[in-house]
């Protein structure tokens, strides 16, 4: 995988009701996206330092070691984003993240957790994956296996952008931009609500992947 060349990021510190004191570093980013959805592999064409993968399996594999920020992009609805399984909906074992079934992939979690630089982000970038209860309970279980990462998750749906205005997690490349929308973040098994504008100002002027 290509590595994001000297892109300024920040993390975050996130604490009951919201999510305080962003920290600046410079360090790798990847975006990671559901192979077999031919609209993600249409949109992410051309970006670099993005992967694509067939199953939670080789998300895992994909992740650089010692990343600051990761995004897994697939198709989502609430409680699941999609790794492998397209836009197919429901569950697919070793396809999937979702609430309630990440006994599944643990040992990829685990090896994702391994890979990820101390107050990393991890973003789940599918539409609707943090909505609901279902959401949370997501983000929670996630956040209690990958302990070195604060991980968002969206509210509603999102997609690839040239449109410059919108969007906060995002690559400038060829003016193409990952939009992020209502953002749910959780870390350590603590959710906090993080509204588009706060997200956009932890991400400051500059984007992930």
């Amino acid at each position: 995988m290509k590595q994001l060349t000297k892109i300024f990021l920040l993390s975050a510190l996130l604490i009951p009701g919201g999510i305080v004191h962003p920290v600046p570093l410079t360090a790798a980013a990847a975006l990671i996206y559901d192979a077999t959805d031919p609209d993600l592999v249409r949109q992410t064409s051309g970006i670099s330092g993005t992967t694509g993968v067939q199953n939670v399996t080789g998300a895992a594999q994909a992740v650089p070691n010692g990343s600051s920020v990761v995004i897994l992009a697939g198709h989502g609805e609430s409680g699941v984003l999609g790794l492998g399984s397209g836009a197919s909906g429901g569950y697919h074992k070793g396809k999937d993240l979702m609430y309630d079934k990440l006994q599944d992939v643990k040992a990829d979690l685990d090896l994702i957790n391994q890979r990820l630089g101390p107050d990393s982000i991890v973003i789940l970038s599918g539409c609707n994956t943090g909505k609901d209860p279902h959401g949370k309970t997501l983000l929670q279980q996630m956040s209690v296996i990958l302990t070195k990462a604060t991980i968002f998750a969206n509210k509603e749906c999102v997609g690839l952008t040239r449109d410059l205005k919108k969007g906060s997690a995002c690559t400038a490349e060829v003016n193409k931009y990952w939009q992020q929308s209502s953002i749910l973040a959780a870390q350590k098994s603590v959710v906090a609500q993080a509204n588009r504008d706060q997200f956009k100002r932890m991400n400051a002027a500059s984007c992930v992947p």
